[in-house]
């Protein structure tokens, strides 16, 4: 990849919104790739790289 990305939740009112994790985004340079090279973001509360949690509602 040779230009910078990135995934950032925001809350309805359009504010980043804390976690226990203090994760909000993943990014080109924070990203863990798969085996493949590809890389997969998730939403949500998991344990796998690139999570990202999601506020409730």
């Amino acid at each position: 990849m040779d230009a910078f990305w990135s995934v950032t939740v925001y809350n309805a009112e359009g504010y980043m919104v804390d976690n226990p994790e203090h994760v909000v985004s993943v990014n080109s340079v924070t990203a863990v790739p798969n085996d493949d090279g590809s890389i997969t973001v998730r939403f949500g509360d998991s344990d796998e790289p690139n999570s990202i949690p999601t506020p409730e509602g």
